[in-house]
């Protein structure tokens, strides 16, 4: 039952189904603890004196169709008109507790959209698996009902014969004669139980009419026969589709109205206006359930989270385009439950039939129906579904919006559906009883779990401890969840907001091809871009890729900067200027070097000195001073291969002479083997810079 406020009924514990006959096995009578588990309503109720008869339901409105009337042979082969419907005279119905179904219970088999294969080629490319329709030339919509149908007393009709307009349309062999008043189609040898009529409506302009009457195969699709025939749609029909003005996708199946008793004009209208839509959105919802379901499991989880996408590209919000919105993080289980309800109401949406009944629509009024649970329930509902087979729409309905018509209408075939979980097929309900906070044990909620935020909370609800109290799994048994999230999922196609889905993050860019240094041959070594040269003769190696490297600074100072190419590092001969200069570059200000080197050596006899930009553990030959300050000799080198590490010698010091002067002990200095110092203080003195060297073994050497 879809209520505007909640509401706690009485009820009594029984209630009779229809039945059926002609070789169709009959409804029984369900019974668990009293309760019954076959009628599934919002709350408890009572209706009595249901009487649904028909009688003087021409006047008031839309009980038959003036356009389209099945007619049905009798035992003589005459041939009569369509009979009254008239509902049980006493309903008695509550929730069932949880327990099994009953025997008789049949899970819908799923009906895959024809374009199934494409669809998952989408999702498995990384594409959107649904496109919204594109502007179409023509505006049509198909309308499809059974040739053969289940009467008020559960008996299955097969109509001989139809009437469109003027024209009497006999279904069986083209051998039968054809006259100006009458038409034949032939089903050929597709069993009749699964063989449909099915009108096609041009849309065009100020008028609605029938231009194609055809029979088709419901399983397929497949179109066995066909007529061109021109006829006035029916005017409940026809002003149900001008309310709406869309232009529906050319690939929607046709739209089957149910039976409909009781109901004036007025309420017919807002009622197949409401029913169209909700087709298009459940039809909509089915097709990305299943093209989920036929995609790779990691696609499935995936896209379960994903949302829709517009035009512009922008992403449409998780409540209106997300499943996991609606019915928490993915989970192979609950995905399982909720495919299994969207195809039992979409079956029931495509054929007509829930279960093993015919869906039906009532208007009950008052007097007539005062018993009904449109007017007996507290909290004013808008419709219920007390019964199975009977979906009745209270005057309450005919005041809201269309959106909560639409939703309401989608709402109640979710009723009498079980879904497994878990191995044991549980009840699609509005109540429920939950609990909250860690370990589960506070905040005991119960009662009907109606509307989006209820919705919402069971799909998102996580308590401090990581836990969901089983929100999760009742959620995919709450029918608010399912009227919610196929109501806004499918209205963003139909207002033409979502034009995709699921929008797919963008792909990671490709990986960066691994830099390679120059080939061999195509650059001089030593010059700027290539690989260093080695040192040799009076070359002065530099940079800091390794010891004895050098390149040509005949326009400009250059370094031998270590440079890597993936996982290697080479030494490229590069210019030095500006800021971020590379390893080894000169330097007097470490802003001047690269991000994560220093300019040691500027301190040198305190300041301005000029340095060389070197990581902050420098290469080991590396001298750390400027050398032609320390020595105020132009012509001061630094020895990289000193035994001691780079150390800088002065123009009378040979590096034959550095080596046979650390022999002993002792440091070259003026071409003289010396101690060069006793304490550090005395290697500040001599202008080494006070942060980098230290006085060992008579030398001042690197601290670093």
């Amino acid at each position: 039952m879809r209520k505007i406020a909640r509401a706690r009924l009485q009820g009594l514990s029984e209630a009779r189904a229809p039945t059926r006959s002609a070789g169709r096995s009959r409804m029984r009578t369900w019974r668990s603890k009293g309760l019954l588990l076959g009628a599934l309503v919002c709350l408890g109720c009572v209706a009595s004196s249901e009487g649904a008869s028909t009688e003087g339901a021409s006047s008031e409105g839309a009980s038959s169709s003036e356009s389209l009337t099945f007619v049905a042979a009798t035992s003589d082969g005459g041939l009569t008109g369509p009979g009254t419907i008239t509902a049980p005279d006493e309903v008695e119905c509550v929730e069932p507790e949880e327990g099994d179904p009953p025997s008789d219970w049949i899970a819908a088999a799923p009906l895959p959209p024809p374009d199934l294969r494409e669809l998952v080629a989408r999702g498995e490319r990384g594409e959107a698996v649904l496109v919204g329709p594109a502007p179409a030339r023509r505006r049509t919509v198909r309308l499809a009902e059974s040739v053969q149908a289940q009467d008020e007393d559960g008996t299955i009709t097969t109509r001989s014969a139809l009437v469109v307009g003027g024209t009497r349309i006999v279904i069986g062999s083209t051998a039968t004669r054809v006259t100006s008043t009458t038409r034949t189609l032939d089903p050929g040898r597709t069993p009749l139980d699964d063989v449909d009529v099915v009108r096609t409506v041009a849309l065009e302009g100020t008028t609605r009419r029938i231009e194609r009457v055809a029979l088709a195969q419901r399983s397929t699709g497949i179109v066995l026969d066909e007529l061109d025939l021109i006829a006035d749609l029916d005017p409940c029909e026809s002003e149900a589709f001008d309310d709406l003005d869309h232009v529906f996708p050319a690939e929607m199946p046709p739209v089957r109205f149910p039976p409909m008793s009781d109901c004036h004009q007025d309420e017919c209208v807002t009622i197949k206006r409401s029913w169209i839509q909700a087709h298009h959105h459940v039809w909509m919802v089915h097709r990305a359930i299943e093209a989920l379901n036929a995609a790779s499991p990691g696609v499935r989880a995936q896209a379960w989270a994903l949302r829709g996408e517009r035009g512009d590209g922008t992403r449409l919000s998780a409540r209106d385009s997300s499943f996991a919105n609606w019915f928490g993080e993915y989970d192979a289980d609950r995905f399982g439950a909720v495919r299994q309800a969207i195809n039992h109401l979409w079956r029931t949406f495509s054929t007509g039939e829930h279960g093993l009944v015919t869906l039906r629509h009532r208007c009950p009024h008052q007097p007539q129906n005062g018993g009904n649970a449109c007017f007996t329930a507290i909290g004013n509902p808008s419709a219920h579904h007390s019964v199975l087979g009977y979906v009745n729409y209270c005057p309450t309905y005919f005041d809201n919006g269309d959106l909560a018509q639409v939703e309401t209408t989608i709402h109640e075939p979710l009723h009498h559906v079980f879904v497994e979980l878990g191995g044991i097929l549980r009840s699609i309900r509005d109540r429920h009883s939950h609990w909250h906070g860690n370990l589960c044990i506070a905040d005991l909620q119960n009662g009907a779990q109606y509307g989006t935020a209820a919705a919402e909370h069971l799909a998102q609800y996580e308590a401090d401890d990581g836990g969901d109290c089983s929100h999760r799994s009742k959620a995919v048994r709450n029918v608010s969840n399912y009227d919610g999230f196929i109501r806004h999922f499918g209205d963003a196609f139909w207002r033409g907001d979502m034009v995709r889905w699921p929008s797919w993050p963008p792909p990671p860019p490709p990986p960066e091809p691994t830099p390679q240094p120059p080939a061999p041959g195509s650059c001089t070594l030593g010059e700027e871009g290539c690989q260093c040269a080695d040192a040799v003769y009076d070359d002065v190696p530099d940079g800091d890729s390794e010891i004895g490297m050098t390149c040509s600074d005949h326009d400009g100072e250059m370094s031998c900067a270590a440079t890597e190419f993936g996982v290697q590092v080479v030494g490229i001969c590069t210019r030095c200027e500006g800021f971020e200069r590379a390893g080894g570059c000169e330097c007097t200000d470490t802003e001047q070097c690269a991000p994560g080197l220093f300019c040691f050596g500027t301190d040198t006899h305190g300041i301005g000195g000029t340095g060389h930009c070197y990581p902050q553990d420098p290469p080991s030959w590396a001298c750390l001073a400027d050398c032609q300050r320390l020595f105020d000799d132009d012509h001061a080198t630094c020895l990289q291969d000193h035994p001691t590490g780079g150390r800088c010698i002065d123009s009378l010091c040979s590096a034959l002479e550095a080596e046979q002067c650390f022999q002993q002990g002792l440091v070259c200095r003026d071409g003289d083997c010396v101690d060069e110092c006793d304490a550090d203080q005395d290697c500040v003195e001599l202008g080494y810079p006070s942060e980098t060297f230290h006085c060992e073994s008579n030398e001042c050497r690197r601290a670093i």
